[in-house]
């Protein structure tokens, strides 16, 4: 896909939606997205490069579409609304002059990023409330994908978990010696649970990615998720473990906490089995070397995108953090402080 500039991302939301507003660049890992101020409301027009199929952007579409009627207690919806163009279609091939891709519309959802609130927390009752938030708004979200499907939810993604087994012959390829031990010990061991795990643990639809720049706060708590772009079929607990692992780099003190508060309120919305809670801390691990071995094949690829890299110092921390737990003490700590988080 070609660069797409301002006037370009105008030119579509005019031809499209027949909408004008003020227009500026977002940030983002693979696609070109563009806020969009109107004067009675605010969008993100996000254009996917041809890389994109046209089957994976339905998926997220549909899936915002069946999480609609969530709302946080402001009102607000839960995740970003999909607006349909004039012509009714919700994904539009781009025009041949722009090059090849994809452009839709969704509502822009205000405020913080997580990252951002959660470097503000001064006091442990507001961390405790924007991780509950997190644990909670998962398990809404849960609880409503329950009987959701989609055929391309059993797609093959490099960042479902239960693909992790492909990226073993990238470990070699990490320069920290120490970094790379770590990361093979705990692959090994995760690629020794799978059949365990196969026919012990829940699986659904995930989002997949609720990371600490995909999750928005306003008012300290977790208040929308957005950007579905890398959603899978998988074991449902990972959804709590791939939260965690962002929200435990900001409780460096206790980050077991962190996980153990986002899980407890999980689990009052949808309970979790004791297979899931006994899987918790392990796949805690194997997302971090996941993150640690997608990040640094995507680094390879594209070596002047900053974006690529901005979680990976306080994702290598932690991990090493965590290393240095004992499995079955990490897990029983866990159930510990989730007894704790549920009497708060």
């Amino acid at each position: 896909m070609s660069i797409i500039h301002a006037a370009q991302a105008a030119q579509l939301l005019q031809e499209y939606w027949q909408l004008q507003g003020e227009i500026s660049a977002l940030p983002s890992y693979a696609d070109c997205n563009f806020r969009v101020r109107c004067a009675n409301a605010e969008y993100v027009l996000k254009i996917a490069s041809a890389d994109w199929h046209y089957d994976d952007l339905a998926l997220e579409n549909a899936t915002m579409r069946h999480l609609q009627s969530l709302q946080h207690t402001d009102g607000c919806a839960l995740f970003p609304a999909v607006i349909p163009a004039r012509n009714g279609r919700d994904l539009i091939p781009l025009p041949p002059e722009f090059g090849q891709g994809w452009v839709r519309l969704l509502s822009f959802v205000p405020g913080q990023v997580y990252a951002d609130a959660a470097k503000q927390i001064s006091v442990s009752e507001q961390r405790f409330l924007l991780e509950h938030s997190l644990g909670q708004l998962l398990g809404k979200m849960h609880a409503q994908l329950q009987h959701f499907s989609h055929p391309q939810a059993e797609r093959l993604h490099a960042w479902n978990l239960q693909q992790l087994v492909q990226l073993g012959d990238e470990i070699v390829l990490l320069k920290d010696t120490a970094l790379r031990e770590i990361v093979s010990r705990h692959v090994q061991y995760f690629v020794r649970q799978q059949l365990h795990w196969q026919h012990k643990l829940p699986q659904a639809v995930l989002h997949n990615d609720a990371n600490d720049y995909n999750l928005i706060v306003r008012d300290g708590r977790v208040a929308a998720l957005i950007d579905f772009g890398d959603m899978c079929h998988s074991y449902r607990v990972a959804e709590i473990a791939i939260a965690a692992c962002y929200a435990m780099t900001y409780h460096i003190e206790d980050p077991l906490r962190s996980a153990a508060t986002i899980a407890a309120a999980f689990d009052a919305e949808l309970c979790l089995n004791e297979a899931e809670w006994e899987a918790l801390f392990p796949m805690i691990c194997a997302r971090l070397c996941q993150s640690v071995l997608m990040a640094e094949r995507a680094h390879r690829a594209d070596p002047d995108n900053p974006y690529i890299l901005i979680s990976q110092p306080a994702v290598r921390r932690l991990l090493m953090q965590l290393d240095q737990m004992p499995r079955s003490l990490a897990q029983r700590q866990l159930r510990l402080k989730y007894k704790e988080s549920e009497l708060c």
